[in-house]
């Protein structure tokens, strides 16, 4: 068998456009990112978190759902979690930066810092179900002030505003 070195470099140059071609022809999922991760609020705070859809993909995405977990631990401090408008279409080779969510924390949530991840799911027209990657944010819940360390402080504080007038009226 005879090889021909002329024809070699088409033959080589239509297999790589070939696999070149296939391998762009399945598109990068979308990505999220949170503008604001972490959040801090006391028992009956609203807290909305924004953040940033990038669609690396040729054809616009639809988001259709979203996941957080975990649930349990949701329940336990949030009294009400709502996404904030329709989900949003990503335009293709573009992204998108928006308000997502928001969450109530519950009036009986204890202090602490609880750690969530959210993932969302959409599709390209016509496209199979797909997955963004999984993002983390943080709410951190701060106790209210007790009524009375509020009035032990203010009345420390009002002792030594009416020590400093005497001191200086004399």
């Amino acid at each position: 068998m005879k090889l021909c070195l002329k024809s070699l470099p088409i033959s080589v140059s239509l297999i790589m456009f070939w696999f070149g071609f296939i391998a762009t022809a399945q598109a990068e999922p979308v990505t999220f990112a949170f503008t604001n991760p972490v959040q801090l609020g006391t028992p009956g705070t609203i807290l909305t978190f924004s953040g940033t859809f990038t669609n690396p993909g040729a054809q616009n995405f639809q988001i259709t759902g979203a996941e957080v977990l975990p649930d349990n631990l949701m329940t336990l401090i949030t009294s009400s979690f709502q996404f904030v408008s329709a989900p949003p279409l990503v335009p293709a080779t573009g992204g998108i930066t928006l308000p997502i969510f928001t969450l109530t924390i519950a009036p009986n949530a204890p202090p602490g810092s609880y750690l969530f991840t959210i993932q969302f799911s959409g599709r390209n027209p016509g496209g199979p179900l797909e997955s963004s990657n999984i993002a983390a944010f943080t709410v951190n819940v701060v106790p209210v002030p007790e009524p009375t360390a509020l009035l032990l402080l203010g009345t420390g504080l009002a002792g030594i505003i009416v020590k400093i007038r005497r001191h200086y009226i004399k």
